[in-house]
């Protein structure tokens, strides 16, 4: 029963992300909630230590009707919400697309002095061992410099973890973190716009 349960998850996981169901849900929500926003101008920093201490700031809250299920709001949404005090930046996939969101605005505004680059974001979906279903997303990351023993990373609620040489070493590194025991349903890799880069079934 088990196996069954967890190839119709895979499954319908991939479906999800070759529809775009998430991302098309997503800019749904903020065309009817993040009106409020659109004036908002996302910063710019200089390194990702900068950047984490703003995320140590953030309060994170759990997602609410107005959150369509688990849609995910606009990036300058969650800066609107810290700039007003507004309780609650959001969830893990508010604190991904803020930091891929200005991860990238850094770069191409030339304010960025780290060797970390190409920010994405990851969803990591898994089994666990008590047959639930669950998740996470975070803000996916590449290190430049050659010479380091690894070149991807992830970075959720603090300073990033660094954790191996390839999408999925940074995907099977959260699945350890967050559901020991638990068996990974599948990972997609979008841009910090939603676009889909990659999808990944074991």
């Amino acid at each position: 029963m088990r196996k069954v349960k967890l190839a119709v998850a895979r499954y319908l996981f991939f479906l999800a992300i070759q529809l775009r169901l998430y991302t098309n849900w997503s800019r749904l929500h903020r065309y009817l909630f993040d009106g409020v926003a659109k004036n908002t101008t996302l910063p710019t920093f200089t390194t990702v230590e900068e950047v984490g201490w703003y995320i140590r700031g953030f309060s994170w809250r759990p997602d609410s009707w107005i959150d369509l299920g688990d849609a995910i709001c606009s990036p300058e949404m969650v800066w609107y919400r810290y700039l007003n005090g507004i309780q609650g930046a959001g969830d893990c996939d508010e604190f991904a697309v803020f930091l891929a969101n200005v991860i990238e605005k850094s770069i191409e505004a030339g304010t960025w002095r780290s060797s970390i680059s190409d920010p994405d974001i990851l969803t990591v979906t898994w089994m666990n061992p008590d047959g639930s279903l669950s998740g996470h997303i975070v803000c996916l990351l590449q290190f430049v410099r050659t010479e380091a023993p690894w070149s991807y990373g992830y970075m959720d609620y603090d300073l990033p973890r660094w954790c191996g040489t390839s999408e999925n070493d940074a995907a099977q590194a959260v699945l350890r973190r967050y559901a020991p025991g638990g068996e990974l349903i599948g990972w997609a890799v979008h841009s910090p716009k939603l676009k889909k880069r990659s999808v990944y079934l074991p």
